[in-house]
């Protein structure tokens, strides 16, 4: 924004509106980012362990961890982890027992929550905040221009 602002090259007018519209874009694009990654987080939580269950050939990992968080949720202790949750079934501790398919299954895991963010940030930051933004910073430095005209229109008419 500093650099936008200080280029010489730039229309003045114009600076105004690019600054104006970077800054809406950083505010809203942090704010929804995080706000929507907050959001997800149960969500994607449920869709990870669908996956899980998948991968692990465990028809029941969902619904079993669905059911654990209900539980927990109506005692109101602390939520568990999918991670932990699945340590206990028998069919990790089966894939355990190959270390290869062990790093393999948890890194696809991990992965999970990295797509998440992905899908997140990349939405916010590259859809959702510049279509919002650019109609309001146009607007709001449209008017700017309008009462810079009307100021000068009105100091050279007092000239």
């Amino acid at each position: 924004m500093q650099r936008t602002y200080t280029n010489k090259k730039l229309d003045e007018d114009r600076r105004n509106t690019l600054v104006v519209n970077q800054g809406l874009t950083l505010l809203l694009s942090t704010a929804g980012a995080y706000t929507m990654d907050k959001y997800m987080t149960n969500w994607w939580e449920n869709v990870t362990a669908r996956f899980a269950g998948h991968l692990l050939s465990d028809k029941e990992l969902h619904n079993d961890f669905l059911n654990k968080k209900n539980e927990i949720k109506a005692s109101k202790g602390k939520m568990p982890k999918l991670d932990e949750f699945m340590k206990e079934r028998a069919s990790f501790k089966a894939l355990a027992k190959d270390e290869t398919a062990k790093t393999i299954f948890e890194s696809k895991i991990h992965g999970m929550g990295l797509l998440k963010s992905m899908i997140v940030f990349g939405f916010v930051y590259r859809f959702f905040v510049p279509v919002v933004v650019t109609k309001p910073a146009n607007k709001l430095c449209d008017i700017y221009l309008q009462k810079k005209h009307e100021k000068e229109a009105m100091l050279a008419k007092n000239a």
